[in-house]
């Protein structure tokens, strides 16, 4: 590896600079199962009711369970969606308790400067 960095500092050509991930990844020789993950398109509706929350959990289980049908849904939601799953959850154990869904609290997003 040494050697190719060395070559790559002294090259003018930035096609032949390649990421550390990506030199990795060419040295890997065996693979593992990829990881299968989705997308799922956005809601026409608001979001932001329970309504929709419990329909959205309910189509994700019902696409997870189409891959792969031992595997818990994982929803990451922004803080007040993740409220509202987690009053879900709370109210509808059997359901949409923890042992049926893990809900994760996504990431807090900067806007302007400020959280």
């Amino acid at each position: 590896m040494a050697k190719a960095v060395r070559l790559a500092l002294h090259t003018e050509d930035a096609s032949d600079n390649i990421s550390w991930s990506a030199y990795h990844a060419i040295q890997q020789t065996t693979f593992n199962r990829p990881a299968i993950t989705a997308l799922l398109p956005l809601f026409l509706e608001n979001a932001h009711t329970i309504a929709m929350i419990k329909h959205g959990m309910l189509a994700i289980k019902k696409a997870i369970n189409h891959v792969n049908n031992d595997q818990t849904p994982v929803i990451a939601l922004d803080q007040p969606l993740y409220a509202l799953g987690k009053v879900i959850q709370w109210s509808n154990p059997d359901e949409f308790g923890e042992a049926h869904f893990v809900l994760l609290l996504g990431a807090l997003r900067w806007r302007h400067g400020k959280l």
